[in-house]
C-alpha cells in the first residue's frame, strides 16, 4: 500500500523482525478457517528467516494488553498471550538498533474478526500503535506487514513507515509469501476491494459513494491557510461541502482498488468508439493503453467505472464495472479493452419492495478507466432510447 523505495529488501541486509503476528502460527489463517491445523502454518518470522541470512527477532508488543479483550479473542482456545509489556518493548528496541532494516508484523488477532466481532475503533489494537512510535524514533527505515479482517485506520502509520504491506490474514504458506513480496521474488499485484480510511471516523466509507449537490472541489468555502489539494491536485473547499473533516483530508488513506508494484505503469488516455449511441441494442467499447514503464516485469489490474449523473434514483457517482488483469514486460505496452451494454448501464427500481424491475433509462454516462478509484481517465457519452 505504500513504498518510499525501501523495498524489496536485499538478502543480505540484517533485518529486525518485530511485532506480536511475526511469530504466530494460528492467527496466519483467520477466524473462518474452522478445520485449520495451526500447525500447518508457516509463520513470518520461518519465512524471513528462510530468505535472509541475517534475522534477529522480538515479539516487542502484546496483540492486546487488556486481560478481558485477550480473554475474548482466546474464546475457542488460548492464542493470545499478555506478557510484561516492558519487556517485550526493550528487547524490540535493542534487537532493531543492531539491524540495517525493522520489519514489523501488526494488526489484529484471528478473532478480532467474524461473528460477534465489532470493534470499536479501526486503529491499530492495544498498544500497537505506541510501539510503532517507539520503532519509528530508531531512525531505521521501518517496514509495516499489517494483517487483519477488516480496514485498518492507518494514517498515523503512513506518515512514519516506509513501507506498508498489508497481508489481510494470508494463510498457511504466510511466511513464505510475505518474504517473497518483501525481498522482490515476488512483484506485488493486489488491488484493495475496500477504501480504508484514515479515521474510524470517517466511516462509513464507499467508493460508490453517492452523488451530492455540494462536491468537495466546486462549491463551498475554502479557508485562508488551508493548502488541501485532492488526489487531482484539485483545491478543497473544506467548508458546506462533502470534505467537512476539520482535522484532516476527507479522502481515504487508501482508495478502493489501490495498490502498489515493483513496476510503475503509465495509463494514455480513454478511448470510445462512440460518443453517442441510439437503442437498447448498441454496444460501447471503451479502452485505454497501459505500459509497463518500470524496469521488471509486472501485472496490472486495469479497472472500469461507470457514472450516471442523472436517474430517477439518485445513482452512485461511479460503480465498478468491469477489470481486467494483464501483464507486461518492462516498456511494453497493452491496449485493454471493455465491452458496455445497456444492461452495464441500468439498476433495479422497485415501487414496490414486492416488485423489482431492471431499469434502463437513456441519457448521459460518464466512463472512467484507471488504476484505482482516484486514478481514473474520463470519457463521458450519451445513450439515446432509439435512432432520431
Amino acid at each position: 500500500m505504500k513504498n518510499d523505495g525501501v523495498l524489496p529488501l536485499a538478502r543480505n541486509r540484517m533485518i529486525a523482525l518485530v511485532g506480536p503476528l511475526a511469530d504466530s502460527r494460528a492467527d496466519m489463517q483467520g477466524t473462518w478457517a474452522v478445520s485449520a491445523k495451526p500447525e500447518d502454518s508457516v509463520t513470518v518470522l520461518e519465512g524471513i528467516r528462510a530468505a535472509f541470512d541475517n534475522v534477529l527477532y522480538a515479539k516487542g508488543a502484546n496483540v492486546v494488553d487488556d486481560p478481558n479483550v485477550a480473554a475474548r479473542l482466546n474464546v475457542f482456545g488460548e492464542i493470545v498471550h499478555i506478557d510484561p509489556p516492558e519487556l517485550l518493548l526493550a528487547d524490540a528496541v535493542a534487537q532493531a538498533r543492531k539491524a540495517d532494516v525493522i520489519v514489523a508484523c501488526l494488526g489484529e488477532a484471528k478473532e478480532h474478526t467474524g461473528e460477534s466481532s465489532t470493534r470499536s475503533t479501526l486503529e491499530l489494537p492495544g498498544s500497537q500503535r505506541q510501539f510503532v512510535e517507539v520503532l519509528a524514533a530508531t531512525g531505521k527505515p521501518l517496514v509495516l506487514v499489517t494483517m487483519s479482517g477488516r480496514p485498518l485506520a492507518l494514517e498515523w502509520e503512513d506518515r512514519h513507515a516506509n513501507a506498508i504491506l498489508h497481508a489481510w490474514f494470508p494463510g498457511t504458506e504466510a511466511g513464505h509469501a510475505i518474504a517473497d513480496l518483501l525481498t522482490g521474488a515476488a512483484n506485488p499485484s493486489g488491488k484493495l476491494a475496500m477504501s480504508f480510511p484514515r479515521d474510524s471516523g470517517q466511516c462509513p466509507m464507499t467508493y460508490a459513494e453517492p452523488p451530492t449537490g455540494r462536491p468537495a472541489d466546486k462549491i463551498g468555502v475554502d479557508p485562508a491557510g488551508d493548502a488541501e489539494r485532492d488526489t487531482r491536485g484539485r483545491r478543497v473547499f473544506r467548508k458546506f461541502t462533502t470534505a467537512c473533516r476539520i482535522e484532516g483530508a476527507s479522502t481515504p488513506l487508501y482508495a478502493f482498488g489501490h495498490g502498489l508494484s515493483y513496476s510503475t505503469f503509465a495509463y494514455g488516455d480513454v478511448a470510445v468508439d462512440h460518443t453517442e449511441l441510439h437503442g437498447d441494442d448498441a454496444v460501447l467499447t471503451a479502452s485505454v493503453t497501459v505500459r509497463n514503464s518500470g524496469t521488471v516485469a509486472g501485472e496490472e489490474t486495469v479497472q472500469l467505472y461507470v457514472g450516471d449523473p442523472v436517474a430517477s434514483r439518485s445513482r452512485p457517482v461511479r460503480e465498478l464495472k468491469g477489470f481486467r488483469k494483464i501483464a507486461l514486460a518492462p516498456g511494453e505496452s497493452k491496449t485493454v479493452s471493455f465491452r458496455i451494454t445497456t444492461a452495464d448501464l441500468g439498476f433495479i427500481r422497485a415501487e414496490r419492495i414486492g416488485a423489482p424491475e431492471p431499469v434502463f433509462e437513456p441519457g448521459e454516462f460518464v466512463v472512467e478507466i484507471g488504476a484505482s478509484s482516484d486514478r481514473l481517465g474520463t470519457k463521458r457519452v450519451v445513450w439515446r432510447s432509439k435512432e432520431r
